[in-house]
């Protein structure tokens, strides 16, 4: 099935301005054209495009993506994207293990009679 930028951005939350700029930025490769010069993105780009908004939101900064997006098409990358992958993996414990910690401060004040509002 071929979708026109419209569903995709239906789809997947992005402004067609933004998959514009990632088109551009070659982080969504190979975008076909119709015969009126209009984008027609296959399933394959949609399931990159929802990749790429999932891993975004998990604060993957741009540089990154593109240089993960760079590799796609070098099947000897393998090993360099899991790398990639593993280092936001373990950037992401870090964070969630601060977010645990602070989590934790919260409910502890919460627990205080103090703050008994009942």
């Amino acid at each position: 099935m071929n979708y026109t930028i419209e569903q995709i951005s239906d789809i997947s939350h992005l402004s067609k301005a933004t998959l514009r700029y990632y088109e551009q930025q070659q982080l969504i490769p190979h975008i076909q054209r119709d015969i009126n010069g209009y984008r027609t993105y296959t399933e394959e780009n949609l399931e990159f495009i929802l990749f790429l908004v999932k891993v975004k939101k998990t604060g993957m900064p741009l540089s990154e993506i593109k240089r993960f997006c760079s590799l796609l098409s070098n099947p000897n990358s393998i090993a360099e994207r899991r790398q990639i992958l593993l280092r936001h993996k373990e950037k992401l414990e870090k964070e969630q293990a601060y977010l645990e910690i602070s989590l934790n401060v919260v409910l502890n004040k919460l627990a205080l009679p103090i703050y008994d509002i009942d």
